[in-house]
């Protein structure tokens, strides 16, 4: 990449000199017009097949600079995001707390009387095979579990959306991921073009802001969503658990804010606060951890995580998370706000790059897999 970029610099500084001898000749030209030297003279027979092959190696040299930035694009498109300097560098990551309820909530216990066997159906034929229904007190506890998550964030000042379950490719390159490698997303050929299947994702929510520019009185724009999300690295030919499910109803919410650090910090420690609040609501034993820099997406500048207990499988699982991702994004997708805080977004010209947050609120399949096998 650093190849290329000194490459284009070259016959950025090549075409300037091209450029310049262009412009001599022009003014060439126009004082041998007012001489009025003969059209057929040898001087200007020669000046006009100088013009004509400078014109060529514009020509060429743009070109060749165009064809460079085809090559660079991609390239650009896959740096990664910097990282805040609390991120734990490696593999492994740091967990912050463990939280242990006081008393336990009564409203989401599966009745101990109950085959928990039959609460989750997965023998059907017309189905795909590692699918599953959620049948009685299973299907009322994924109910009330996302209706537990609307009402927090609602009360929180967040706009509940419904998003469409389908974006244009591009939002992934945006995002700096490479779902097609790590075979995380769905493609779906329709009569318009190639689509990516999401579901509610937060690419739902960043092509819903995208080529948008916000007022500054109306940031933070937060919002969150209840829907299907769909994971097709965890398809299976057989039911592997509800953790291990490709499609899953979850709460999701996003958040635009001004460029700045300080309220990056401000708002994800709020978040983050949100989450934690959440789980102690539900009187969920689980542990917060902060993601480590290996296992960070290129577009993400930190994340924090809530994990809970799996007893199906002996093993912490994520059952939510936050990602911020500074104005990374935003850049891509062009979500700006106006710089002076007193003009109007379509008065503004001169604009920042949003920050943005994202993150799941409730994953319920894992959720319920904790609870379900407590």
């Amino acid at each position: 990449m650093i190849n290329i970029w000194k490459e284009v610099k070259a016959l950025e500084m090549k075409r300037e000199v091209i450029e310049s001898a262009r412009t001599k000749n022009r003014a060439k030209a126009k004082e041998l017009s007012k001489l009025k030297v003969a059209s057929d003279s040898a001087e200007v027979r020669s000046h006009r097949e100088e013009g004509k092959q400078l014109r060529a190696d514009l020509k060429e040299v743009t070109s060749a600079i165009n064809s460079c930035h085809d090559k660079l694009y991609p390239l650009a498109l896959a740096l990664p995001n910097w990282i805040h300097p609390d991120v734990p560098l490696g593999s492994k990551n740091k967990v912050l707390k463990e939280h242990q309820p006081s008393k336990e909530v009564e409203f989401y216990k599966i009745s101990r009387s109950k085959n928990k066997e039959k609460l989750i159906s997965t023998e059907h034929s017309l189905v795909h095979r590692g699918s599953c229904y959620l049948v009685d007190e299973a299907a009322n506890l994924e109910q009330t579990l996302l209706e537990a998550g609307d009402e927090f964030l609602t009360k929180r000042g967040f706009t509940q959306m419904s998003c469409p379950d389908m974006v244009k490719p591009f939002a992934l390159d945006a995002l700096g991921q490479g779902y097609r490698d790590l075979n995380e997303a769905y493609f779906i050929e329709t009569r318009e073009k190639e689509m990516n299947l999401t579901g509610l994702s937060p690419l739902s929510f960043y092509a819903y802001y995208m080529m948008s520019v916000l007022e500054t009185r109306d940031l933070p724009e937060r919002c969150f969503a209840i829907g299907r999300s769909y994971n097709a690295s965890l398809e299976s030919t057989d039911f592997k658990g509800l953790h291990h499910h490709n499609q899953s109803s979850q709460v999701q919410y996003f958040c635009l804010f001004e460029n700045s650090l300080q309220e990056e910090a401000a708002l994800f420690c709020q978040f983050s606060n949100h989450l934690v609040d959440f789980y102690t609501q539900l009187g969920v034993p689980f542990r917060v951890v902060d993601t480590a820099s290996e296992n960070l997406l290129p577009s993400v500048y930190r994340r924090r995580a809530i994990e809970v207990w799996l007893a199906s499988i002996n093993e912490y699982r994520e059952v939510a998370f936050l990602s911020s991702c500074s104005d990374f994004v935003s850049r891509r997708l062009m979500m700006k706000y106006p710089q002076d805080p007193k003009k109007a977004a379509v008065e503004s010209r001169d604009r920042n790059f949003a920050y943005s947050l994202h993150g799941t609120v409730l994953n319920c399949n894992v959720l319920m897999d904790h609870l379900i096998h407590s």
